[in-house]
């Protein structure tokens, strides 16, 4: 049985050095027992070992050889053997499915990828093609708002893919192959990715409520937005692209782009292919509404097939003087093991949304939203906050800290006029994800990628957090908001009115995200804290499973049913699940800490309106008069 070829070229990357390890990982043999039934010679027992190691040997190579992915395996050989010498692949990875693995352990610090800017595609490239700057550049979303720069290098990659596909292309075969060949289809995508997926199979899967769909439905909603906005403003591009193909591009866009950071700029001189001038700069600006200030997404060959894990074994940078993104190890590679990016810090829902996939080990953030009646990322236009103002009105039906409910035709003006501004006020932060998303720390720190990514990382579900573990929860903002819903009037010595009436004139200038009401008295604590405990216990609710249950389907599902939509599913499912039930541990430690263990009880038979917490809403009809007013 013969192994693979390498299709790596050997040579090293243009300013840096870099040694192979040569010594492969050590086997620890525990102690040698006599056997039963006789005795064999070290020479026997030495050839048993060397046919045992063959036959694994033997049985790894057929195991990479059937799920080595051919057009990858094609293309790296193609890029790591070509005669162009800014280019470098390190001599121990060899292709492995649709990415590479190592064959030799690699040091940590060795370069193991070097790719030069002109086998890349920038957004700046986009911007500098005569399509969109003639054609696309004033396009503006529904809202009103610019198209994001991602937007335009989509645009220009579904163009070049066009064009890729004729015979007598210019482009660098490389790149042509990348483009024609290596990139994800359409059709790729709808197998996987959930922007694609049936609406009813993702509210089936994740809820129509849960942080996860919302986030679906947030991208889903602007890559359709985006290719409407170049339609509008271009017949010639609606004529040259169609929606399959822009959605393509724009999801290898969404998932396999890259930030180079900030880039040089000139005040003067021709166009550069990896720098701006001022002029570039100011025009983008007025007449695309774009910042290039962070730097450019870069779409980059081979890097873009590495796999994500929060404990990567290689970092990339964009390194400006040699014009190129430069991989190196950042943690050794062992035999065997496949090169592991990182895509930063993700919760799983956004790893989803944006790329398809969750890892399982419970190695991400996590997060989860108490918008029970409204969804969060639709209110950030001003035609989503209008349909969803009937459901937003629905966080105000409890009038906690009131004797009864609150009458309009009833109750003092001052009350009502308080609970317009209060709903005012909700309205305003409606849309904004930081009032309504808990994002809690990875429930594993400590778990590590797997040697491939065609198999769990582990059998077992993710563990639970814990309040005394490392948990890492920044709740100001969102314990804020059910400060808002829960606040009375009479709060912070009768001036609560004015403090909303105030946030609200301010909001232009003031970042919503920023500004939260501050914690004032006991009563308005108990009522902020039993409103979280309130709300993530009803969306825990809407599981309609518990969280035992819930891991125990992960744990079988792990076993059964690794990288199906209903793995991938069930995973989220859990981690929101877990997410809320920490939200709920967090607001009654708070409670303790402040009344002692049986101080909640004793507040709740206290008898004090300013306690009074509500079993059921108030009647409805009291609260429509908001809608018209």
């Amino acid at each position: 049985m013969t192994a693979r070829k390498r299709c790596v070229a050997i040579r090293k990357p243009p300013g840096f050095s870099s040694t192979t390890d040569n010594t492969s990982e050590r086997v620890q043999h525990g102690k040698r027992r006599r056997p039963w039934g006789g005795v064999l010679s070290p020479a026997t027992l030495q050839a048993c070992s060397v046919l045992t190691v063959a036959i694994v040997t033997g049985v790894l190579w057929n195991w990479f050889d059937e799920s080595l992915d051919p057009v990858v395996h094609r293309f790296l050989k193609q890029i790591c053997t070509a005669a162009d010498d800014a280019v470098f692949c390190h001599p121990s990875l060899i292709p492995s499915r649709r990415t590479q693995r190592a064959t030799k352990r690699i040091k940590t610090g060795e370069v193991i990828l070097v790719v030069p800017r002109h086998l890349q595609l920038w957004d700046l490239d986009a911007l500098r093609d005569p399509l969109i700057r003639n054609e696309l550049l004033t396009a503006r979303l529904t809202n009103g708002d610019a198209l994001p720069n991602a937007a335009f290098l989509a645009a220009h990659l579904a163009n070049k893919r066009k064009l890729a596909t004729y015979q007598n292309s210019d482009l660098n075969p490389i790149l042509q192959n990348y483009l024609t060949e290596v990139l994800p289809s359409y059709d790729d995508y709808v197998a996987f990715h959930p922007i694609l997926w049936p609406e009813d199979e993702l509210v089936s899967t994740l809820g129509p409520y849960s942080s996860t769909f919302s986030q679906v439905m947030m991208f889903r909603r602007l890559v359709h937005d985006e290719y409407d906005a170049f339609t509008r403003v271009s017949t010639e591009f609606n004529q040259l692209i169609d929606r399959s193909e822009y959605l393509a591009a724009r999801l290898n866009v969404l998932t396999r782009s890259f930030g180079t950071g900030p880039l040089p700029v000139s005040t003067s001189g021709s166009e550069q292919p990896s720098q701006l001038t001022t002029s570039e700069i100011a025009m983008y600006q007025k007449v695309g509404g774009l910042t290039l200030e962070h730097g450019s997404h870069a779409m980059v060959p081979v890097l873009d097939l590495y796999d994500h894990h929060a404990s990567p074994n290689v970092g990339f940078s964009y390194d400006a003087d040699r014009e190129s993104f430069v991989i190196s190890a950042i943690a050794s590679i062992a035999p065997g093991f496949e090169v592991m990016d990182s895509y930063g810090k993700r919760t799983d829902s956004d790893l989803f949304a944006r790329y398809g996939f969750v890892n399982g080990d419970g190695s991400e953030w996590t997060q989860a939203s108490i918008a029970l009646w409204h969804s969060v990322l639709a209110s950030g236009s001003s035609q989503g906050l209008a349909k969803e103002k009937p459901r937003i009105l629905r966080y105000l039906q409890y009038d906690d800290g009131y004797e009864a409910c609150i009458d309009p035709l009833q109750d003092d003006e001052a009350v009502w006029n308080f609970k317009k501004w209060k709903f005012a006020y909700l309205m305003s932060i409606a849309g904004k994800e930081s009032h309504w998303v808990a994002q809690m720390s990875p429930r594993d720190r400590d778990s590590k990628p797997g040697r491939s990514t065609n198999g769990p990382i582990t059998l077992e579900p993710p563990p639970d957090a814990h309040l005394d573990g490392d948990l890492q929860f920044d709740g100001n903002i969102l314990f804020g908001t059910c400060r808002l819903i829960s606040l009375t009037h009479i709060d912070y010595n009768g001036n609560a009115t004015r403090m909303i009436q105030d946030a609200l004139r301010n909001e232009p200038s003031v970042d919503g995200a920023t500004f939260v009401l501050p914690p004032t008295n006991d009563a308005l604590e108990y009522r902020t804290q039993m409103c979280i405990a309130r709300f993530a216990s009803t969306a825990l609710s809407r599981f309609n499973t518990t969280l035992e249950e819930q891991k125990g389907l992960v744990g079988r599902l792990n076993r059964e049913a690794f990288g199906t939509r209903k793995w991938t599913g069930e995973h989220l499912r859990l981690g929101e699940m877990q997410t809320l039930q920490m939200l709920k541990q967090v607001a009654f430690s708070a409670l303790r800490k402040t009344f002692g263990e049986n101080g909640v009880d004793n507040a709740r038979r206290s008898g004090d309106p300013a306690f009074q917490m509500r079993e059921r809403p108030c009647n409805p009809d009291l609260l429509r008069p908001l809608l018209t007013q």
